[in-house]
């Protein structure tokens, strides 16, 4: 089924740019969308509160994607930069600057990237490659197992603990002389678990100096729990560490593709050539830019998503479930039965929910939506539960 999404910032991003009235004038199949010859869907233009509202509408709450999408800010730099679209961005100075300066490192312990999965990708082939592995945890997110399998690296995967969270000792202990990279995802998807500062550190002082740990921090803002810090000082340190972020979550820009590491220099230098050649667009670095330092639109996602979440984990005790404790914009509901007939049911309801993670084959992944959506997701839940 074609994925067709509404958010108020995308439909604004329409209008401002005019674009809205082109794509609206399209052939459309139905009032909703517009179907191009070679299948793109084009976002609906009319009011936002008849598509969230209408129960026919599919509901994607399978991606761990802002579903507020950018910032106004964000739309508005985006809309003043359309007259750069012609040009190629050959480095983006003023964003790595803006990102130095945001964290208080040097430049050559930044590198940007098409979003932090090309970040993910270069550190698998800067690091990784026959004869070498990777310690991840199990579950975890799986892009660099699968980076890693296509340069014929291996992957140790060491279960988490009894509480879903990175299990640290043994995955010290995994560690051997063929150990090319350690990946940990903190807040962690797909259990939404954390790893201490404190833990954190004990960890990286126990690890050989010549293995890098790469910590991905791509729900580093919904993070509350107070025991919990980002890695990048450990980097600053001079630690073996490298740090990605991501513009996909708290920032709303998932469509628009823009990541980035800090990291101790050398290891940045090693993943550095790895980029690809002019990853950047001009609306993207616009974007990111007006977005980095707008600590109100931040503040209120971290809140929008914090009501809505306790929105759900209530509703879904109700239904006498379980959920793992989330830091992050997405809950893991254990179901105590096989999860994989409940998301094709809810699928052919039009609700889409996150993918089966072995071994927590009795979880279900769920974003946090809109409360629209969340409030969509719950009486639909209860149609398909026994």
């Amino acid at each position: 089924m074609p994925r067709h999404r509404s958010a108020a910032s995308r439909r604004k991003f329409l209008e401002l740019t005019g674009m809205g009235v082109i794509w609206a004038g399209l052939p459309s199949p139905s009032a909703e969308t517009a179907v191009a010859s070679n299948g793109l869907v084009f976002l609906p233009v009319g009011p936002l509160a008849a598509a969230r509202t209408n129960p026919s509408l599919p509901v994607y709450i399978d991606s761990n994607e802002n579903p507020h999408g950018p910032s106004e800010k964000a739309i508005m730099a985006m809309k003043n930069s359309f007259s750069l679209a012609g040009r190629y961005v050959h480095n983006p100075f003023e964003l790595q600057r803006a990102l130095c300066q945001h964290h208080q490192v040097g430049s050559s312990m930044i590198e940007i990237g098409y979003g932090s999965s090309e970040i993910l990708k270069m550190a698998v082939e800067a690091f990784l490659g026959p004869g070498k592995n990777v310690v991840v945890g199990q579950p975890t997110y799986e892009a660099i197992p699968r980076y890693g399998a296509v340069y014929n690296a291996e992957t140790i995967r060491v279960p988490l603990s009894s509480q879903h969270r990175h299990d640290l000792k043994r995955m010290r202990a995994a560690v051997n002389d063929k150990t090319g990279l350690v990946y940990i995802c903190n807040p962690n998807n797909p259990t939404a678990t954390v790893v201490s500062g404190n833990e954190m550190a004990d960890f990286l002082t126990s690890m050989p100096t010549n293995v890098p740990v790469l910590i991905d921090e791509a729900y580093y803002h919904y993070a509350d729990d107070p025991s919990y810090v980002s890695s990048i000082p450990f980097a600053a340190a001079g630690k073996a560490v490298v740090v990605t972020r991501t513009f996909s979550k708290i920032y709303g820009m998932a469509g628009l593709r823009l990541g980035y590491a800090v990291g101790r220099e050398d290891l940045i230098g090693r993943m550095s050539p790895f980029k690809i050649w002019l990853n950047m667009n001009a609306l993207t670095v616009a974007a990111g830019l007006a977005s980095l330092d707008d600590k109100e639109f931040v503040g209120r996602n971290q809140k929008l998503n914090a009501q809505t979440r306790r929105f759900v984990e209530e509703q879904v005790a109700g239904l006498g479930l379980k959920c793992i404790p989330s830091q992050a914009n997405f809950l893991m509901i254990d179901l105590r039965r096989e999860v994989f007939p409940v998301l094709n049911a809810l699928r052919a309801r039009s609700v889409f929910v996150g993918r089966v993670f072995a071994p927590l084959t009795t979880h279900m992944r769920v974003t946090i939506g809109t409360e629209e959506e969340m409030k969509r997701f719950v009486e639909e839940l209860k149609h398909v539960l026994p």
